[in-house]
């Protein structure tokens, strides 16, 4: 697909340009394998940028940059599933005008106009960002002049490429001597013996040979290698918003290491705000990469299958532990710092709005230690029914745990399976949200064949492990997933009780305020009002859930 930028570009520029496009497709790839990004979601070039360039035209952007984006691939996140990048930023799709348009300020800076004052522009027409910052995240940026890189982080302004940060995975770089080891160390300083030493018009002739070769043109190289703090001073810039303040190099050099930082596991796909379950979690993530031969003969499928068993056992001894953690959290309660000095102000202040402003204060207190107490009396209840000791979840029983939720699982991913008959009632014309509903409904299908691949392991582990045992009888509870529609009645209807309760407490202290404790008889009459509110909001939470189980039966 031939485009008129082409003919202003050199065959060197167009080839470096089709190099970071290469490289991006490269780095996608990668990640498709790694089974974080589905491989419909990567869009390659040629690209008709037709509808585009009205966008492209309005930012100005270089012929560089719209030939670049001719041929760049993207990742559609819809069809992807995913949304997180490099270093917890996101994908930058060059086919959505609003991202184009954020892109000529991806560090959410709100620039002056000009690149040569204070606070100025950054993002020159020849510039364009590969990632989104995401969530305060870094921004991958290329100079396709220069074609350079820079990887920074959007609040700091720092480079936070590995490259350039030699512990940014945990890796601590040793320093090593120039001169090598002893053998090869005849010229070290280390190794001389007094009868080898120059003598200073030795020394001299050899300085003002060495003066002679050095090239004076080498200063870029020099700020390069000074600290970033150092070179706003050294580029003497006007411009505290310019990307030369921060350290850059190759482009190449620098797509092709972010693809082996994740082909290493240096880096995990994710790790952004859009990323959710055990994505999140690196540490368990990344071990079961080489578990199924990453990278050289790797199982995708087998990987998937230890994802879902590892993302279930991972909640399921969170869930385990729930019920003992709240009583201890309830244990720990204690009123306020305040308190004291409100007992003071309620009996010796002189002022009447500060007295019962001071009383109202006690009165939430103890209604703060109301409410400690029933939920403490509620878990200890819980942790009474666990079938085995009674005091905690047992270890032993942690198989059970992840069996249910796995089953749990494995139930919402066939409830997911089912497909709507009214698509295209939905949609009508929109192919692409049908296209995006298809493909998302038939990984939904996939996804129930690898939940009941994977749920064989738990439930033979629960079987061998805890023989004779079933969830319920080892936790007193029938099922780790969403309550029956009578276990929601039974706990609005707990909690809408203490509500209730509570309510008639403070109607009952508002009717003690004097009238003359203006402030005080404010901040009781608010109090009274949200209490009111919850009230109300629980009764007809109730009546929906009433209605439901008679229109419904008792399901979830």
């Amino acid at each position: 697909m031939s485009i008129p930028e082409a003919a202003t570009l050199s065959a060197e520029q167009q080839a470096r340009l089709h190099e970071v496009a290469d490289l991006m497709l490269t780095i996608y790839t990668t990640l498709a394998e790694m089974r974080y990004v589905r491989p419909v979601g990567i869009i390659k070039g040629p690209h008709d940028i037709t509808d585009m360039r009205e966008t492209y035209t309005k930012h100005k952007l270089s012929p560089e940059i719209i030939y670049l984006y001719s041929i760049l691939p993207y990742i559609d996140t819809d069809l992807a599933d995913a949304g997180d990048f490099f270093q917890g930023g996101e994908f930058y799709n060059h086919m959505d005008p609003r991202q184009v348009e954020r892109g000529r300020d991806p560090c959410y800076s709100s620039p002056r106009e000009g690149f040569d004052v204070e606070q100025g522009e950054y993002m020159h027409p020849w510039y364009t960002p590969l990632s989104n910052c995401g969530n305060h995240s870094s921004i991958i940026v290329y100079d396709a002049r220069g074609h350079r890189i820079w990887i920074l982080d959007q609040i700091q302004r720092n480079s936070t490429d590995p490259f350039f940060c030699p512990l940014w995975y945990g890796e601590v770089v040793k320093a090593e001597s120039n001169w090598g080891d002893n053998e090869g160390s005849e010229g070290s300083s280390e190794f001389w013996d007094d009868e080898d030493q120059l003598d200073q018009t030795e020394l001299d002739g050899l300085k003002a040979d060495r003066a002679e070769e050095i090239e004076y043109d080498e200063g870029f190289d020099i700020v390069e290698q000074m600290s970033e703090w150092d070179r706003p001073q050294a580029l003497n810039l006007t411009n505290q918003n310019s990307l030369e303040l921060i350290f850059s190099r190759d482009a190449t050099d620098a797509l092709r290491d972010i693809n082996q930082y994740y082909r290493d596991l240096k880096e995990i796909p994710g790790q952004g705000e859009h990323t959710r379950g055990i994505w999140q979690t690196p540490k368990l993530v990344r071990p079961l990469y080489p578990k199924n031969g990453w990278p050289d003969d790797f199982n995708g499928d087998g990987f998937e299958i230890d994802m879902i068993r590892a993302d279930a056992a991972k909640r399921a001894r969170h869930f385990s532990k729930m019920p003992l953690q709240q009583v201890r959290r309830c244990e720990r309660w204690a009123p306020s710092p305040e308190t004291e000095k409100h007992k003071h102000q309620a009996e010796n202040a002189s002022d009447l709005d500060a007295k019962w402003g001071a009383r109202f204060k006690l009165f939430e207190e103890e209604g703060h230690k109301m409410w400690n107490d029933r939920q403490l009396q509620r878990a200890r209840e819980k942790v009474a029914k666990y079938g085995r000791d009674g005091k905690a979840q047992r270890e032993e029983d942690l198989p059970l745990w992840e069996y249910e939720q796995m089953r749990v699982d494995m139930s919402g991913s066939a409830e997911r399976t089912q497909r709507p008959e009214n698509w295209k009632d939905a949609y009508g014309d929109d192919e692409k949200s049908i296209r995006i509903l298809e493909i998302k409904h038939q990984h939904h299908i996939d996804r129930l064949t690898l939940h009941e691949r994977a749920l064989a392991s738990p439930k033979a582990d629960a079987e061998r492990l805890c023989p004779g045992w079933t969830f319920q009888e080892a936790t007193g509870m029938k099922s780790l997933g969403p309550p029956e529609m009578s276990t929601k009645i039974e706990r609005t209807k707990d909690v809408l009780a203490y509500s209730q309760k509570y309510f008639d407490m403070i109607r009952e202290f508002a009717e003690s305020v004097p009238k003359e404790a203006t402030e005080a008889t404010k901040a009781v009459s608010a109090h009274m009002k949200r209490w009111e509110r919850d009230v109300f909001n629980r009764q007809e939470s109730l009546k929906k859930y009433e209605e439901r189980l008679k229109a419904h039966g008792n399901i979830n």
